[in-house]
């Protein structure tokens, strides 16, 4: 009895480590389609609290919309809203790998938040010095609605007091590309 308990819990375990090695490989194909990328990168393991609260909000509704040019809207339902908080509850911890691009160095926010504590020009002197003078990135992690036809992904990018982007897009598929198609907000330093 003993013997089928522990077989059924290391069978468990396997299946449950290829399902998240299977997802990480899904979430690296798709960031790599969207990101455009040259050399070393420094990319943040994870998105800091605000950044997820304010995703969060933007999906506090079952009705996302962006009043713009290319304005569109979707209709999201219980099952999803569900889904995608509780994708943001797993932002919270580490997620992404070095392997995610060919030259990534992998660091965490506090690395990055403990080099500025004198300052923003002392800061990113430090940051040069130790990383890049480049500026680092950060990613959500994707989260695929309606079959994979569907993908919510936030981008940023930093690399000085006045100088940066990023944004929370909803992609979609089109044919075997990955297009935005609706920008949920939008910064640029």
């Amino acid at each position: 009895m003993k013997y089928h308990i522990s077989l059924s819990i290391l069978l468990v375990l396997l299946f449950v480590q290829n399902s998240l090695a299977q997802d990480y490989e899904k979430d690296k194909k798709f960031i790599n389609e969207v990101v455009s990328h040259k050399g070393k990168m420094i990319v943040l393991d994870h998105l800091n609290n605000y950044t997820i609260q304010t995703i969060r909000d933007d999906f506090k509704s079952d009705t996302v919309q962006y009043d713009a040019k290319n304005a569109g809207t979707l209709i999201l339902t219980k099952a999803e809203q569900k889904y995608i908080h509780k994708q943001l509850e797993e932002m919270e911890r580490p997620y992404l790998k070095a392997d995610l691009f060919d030259s990534t160095q992998i660091v965490s926010p506090s690395s990055i938040h403990r080099l500025f504590k004198k300052g923003i020009g002392e800061g990113w002197e430090a940051f040069y010095k130790r990383y890049s003078p480049k500026g680092y990135y950060v990613f959500s992690k994707p989260i695929f609605l309606r079959n994979d036809s569907l993908c919510i992904f936030y981008y940023g990018y930093s690399c000085g007091g006045l100088c940066g982007s990023g944004g929370l897009y909803i992609y979609k598929k089109t044919g075997s590309d990955w297009k935005p198609w609706l920008e949920l907000f939008r910064w640029i330093s």
